[in-house]
């Protein structure tokens, strides 16, 4: 089944707005038994835990303080979307909008359909 990692960091201006719809785009995707989670680019610490806690955030917090993470994905900016395939694979990372990953999820879940 596919999957999504969405790479994120607190101390980004554009990612600390993108949060409510990420968190949002990722209940509906559990809804529909696709993991998500949200990598962070920072210790764990009890003021992150604090932070994911006051906003209610419900993803899994991974976090990539060693930025092994980030290197293995390339990874240049926050937030970025990484949508994997059944396989692993990673299939969409440039996308602009998390409500576009609604889109690819959808196109991984056809092309899997159609192969049956």
């Amino acid at each position: 089944r596919p999957s999504l990692v969405v790479y994120w960091s607190r101390h980004c201006g554009p990612a600390l707005q993108a949060l409510p719809a990420i968190d949002s785009v990722a209940k509906q995707l559990r809804e529909r038994g696709i993991p998500v989670y949200l990598v962070t680019d920072e210790q764990p610490s009890s003021e992150a835990a604090k932070f994911f806690q006051d906003r209610k955030v419900s993803i899994p917090v991974l976090f990539d303080y060693k930025r092994e993470v980030s290197r293995a994905f390339r990874n240049f900016g926050t937030p970025a979307y990484y949508v994997f395939d059944e396989r692993g694979r990673i299939r969409f990372n440039e996308l602009n909008e998390v409500n576009d990953v609604l889109l690819q999820i959808h196109a991984i879940q056809s092309d899997v359909a159609d192969k049956r």
